[in-house]
């Protein structure tokens, strides 16, 4: 048979679904997995605890079995309560998720069963948890989980479309899904917006700043400028990334350790405001500086040192 020619559709189908999931490099394939679910469990499970007190387990808190908060206590609900499972998976926020996520590359992951394995990694860290929001919002970065198989489902899908339904029917997919990723874009996407995209919790003006806008970031400079920079540092959620030379800045809303500075802007509440607020009412920090909305507060015990 030519190139040119294409094989049925229905013969096509068949075809794919003989093909195993494991068909190709099964051995290579099973290393790869092994390696990664090992290195997986020796970074969430020894390393990551070791480092900080907080590894995420709570976005998973609907599928703690009782007395059990762990993610071994996740694993154990997953293998014994599918249909719980099922309940916590089937609500209105984690279907709009799925369409959000599969519309871009136009399903064409779904077409195979085989691929369907590549979906697993993004599921696990969104859909999968309860009861936050975050996870299931194309406007945080928990997404990103989806993105690398994402992409590579799709090139196999388009591979596979050329393999059994021929050229015709793949070159179709591919302008269908050029054509639906970029009105995704245009819609939902930062590179084609007009005025504004949406990040996190709120949205981003994409134009120049206003005089308003200017003037608060030479106010939070100033501050900024009056740490030094070899002092270790906490901020609010919106002021962490403007803190360019100290090395780490902590965020105030998972802040850990004591630093020598924190900076917030008042009503940001868990964000930074409360976390501030309460070190000054414990009488931990003593504010030395304000400029309009923000608040520079400095370690007592480094005060009476200098």
């Amino acid at each position: 048979m030519s190139d040119g020619q294409a094989i049925s559709p229905s013969l096509g189908h068949r075809s794919a679904r003989c093909e195993r999931a494991a068909g190709y490099r099964p051995i290579a394939g099973a290393i790869v997995a092994l390696v990664s679910v090992c290195s997986f469990v020796v970074l969430k499970f020894l390393l990551m605890p070791m480092a900080v007190e907080c590894c995420f387990e709570n976005i998973y808190k609907a599928l703690f079995p009782p007395g059990q908060p762990t993610y071994f206590g996740v694993v154990k609900t997953l293998l014994t309560n599918p249909i719980f499972v099922l309940k916590t998976l089937l609500t209105q926020d984690k279907l709009i998720h799925i369409l959000r996520i599969l519309t871009p590359v136009f399903f064409l992951p779904l077409r195979r069963t085989a691929l369907w394995w590549l979906l697993i990694p993004g599921a696990f860290f969104t859909i999968l948890t309860t009861g936050y929001k975050p996870t299931v919002s194309p406007t945080f970065q928990y997404v990103g989980h989806w993105i690398p198989y994402l992409f590579v489902a799709t090139g196999l899908a388009l591979a596979a479309i050329g393999k059994y339904q021929g050229k015709i029917h793949q070159a179709a997919a591919s302008i269908t899904l050029i054509v639906v990723t970029l009105a995704c874009t245009y819609n939902w996407g930062a590179m084609m917006q007009r005025n504004h995209m949406v990040a996190g919790w709120g949205r981003v003006q994409l134009g120049p700043l206003t005089e308003e806008e200017k003037v608060k970031l030479q106010q939070l400079e100033e501050l900024i400028a009056l740490i030094p920079v070899d002092a270790s540092a906490g901020a609010s959620e919106t002021e962490h990334p403007h803190f360019y030379q100290q090395i780490p800045v902590q965020t105030l809303r998972y802040s850990y350790d004591k630093p020598d500075y924190i900076l917030y802007r008042i009503n940001t509440g868990k964000f930074g405001s409360d976390h501030g607020k309460k070190q000054v009412n414990e009488g931990n920090y003593v504010q030395i500086e304000s400029r309009g909305p923000f608040i520079l507060l400095e370690r007592k015990d480094r005060i009476s040192k200098n």
